[in-house]
Formats: C-alpha cells, structure tokens, sequence
C-alpha cells in the first residue's frame, strides 16, 4: 500500500492543487467585478484592467506579470475574509467577496428629477471616469517616451 502511495504521490499531489485552483477560479468566476464602492475582487480586477493596459505591443513578460499579480491580490482578498471570519468580524467566510453590488444606475425616472435628484453627482462620476481614463493614456505616453529616451541619448553620442 505505501509503495503505490509512494508511486503516485507526486501526481496525486499535483491533481490537488490543481484542482484548489480551479475552485479558486471558479470562485473568482462568480464573484462580482463591479462595484461602486470597490469591495472584494474589484480592486483588483482594476488594477488587473490597467496593468494590461499599459503593457505595449502585446508585450507577453508584461501581460503575465499582470495577471500573476492580479491572483496574488485576489488570493489576498480571500485570506482577509478568512482572517475577518476567524475573528469574528464577518458572519462567512466569503462575505467580503459575494455581495449584493452597487453600481450606479445609468438611468433617473423624471420622478426622481422632479424630486430634485441630484444631477450634478451623475456628471462627477462621468467626469471621474474620463479623467481615468486620461490618466491611463498620460501613463501609456510616459511610458512610450520612457522607452524611447535611451534611443535619444545613443542618437546623441553617434553625432558626437
């Protein structure tokens, strides 16, 4: 019995943690993404988003070191859940990370403008987001001009 144990222990081994991680993905799965108030795997899942985004010509090294980063948060935001419900601050263990999302409502019935909604806070959530994704663009020129500064400085010693 212990030599087939033994014979097979490395796969076995292998099969479970596998399998671990596929659960875990699948919990990733069905979790929220979204949400107003960046709970769970939203951050990051954001962060993952303009990781990537910054990566340049499909630059694969840079893509994976994303997502590797990305499993490492999210392994975090399921050890914090843990933690919170082995201490007694949270009533599940994954309560931090299925939830009910808030996200913002595209659409105000007239009812809710007759009431005196307020518009303005509609209009600093679209602002928000344009201004993010503007700094993502200034990120990606940055990084552009950043790679292209040694190529500049090489350019100046041949004219020397």
């Amino acid at each position: 019995m212990f030599n087939k144990l033994k014979k097979h222990l490395f796969f076995t081994v292998i099969c479970l943690l596998t399998l671990l991680y596929f659960l875990f993905l699948s919990l990733i799965f069905f979790a929220p993404k979204v949400d107003t108030l960046d709970r769970g795997f939203t951050v990051c899942t954001k962060s993952l988003i303009d990781e990537i985004y910054t990566c340049q010509n499909k630059q694969y090294l840079c893509v994976i070191k994303a997502i590797l980063k990305n499993n490492i948060c999210d392994f975090k935001v399921v050890k914090d859940g843990l933690i919170l419900w082995i201490e007694g601050k949270q009533e599940r263990p994954w309560s931090n990370y299925f939830f009910e999302p808030s996200i913002m409502q595209a659409e105000i019935s007239n009812d809710q403008v007759a009431d005196g909604y307020d518009l303005d806070s509609l209009s600093t959530l679209k602002e928000m987001e344009t201004l993010n994704k503007k700094r993502i663009e200034l990120e990606k020129n940055l990084y552009q001009i950043k790679n292209e500064l040694p190529t500049l400085k090489e350019d100046k010693k041949d004219e020397k």
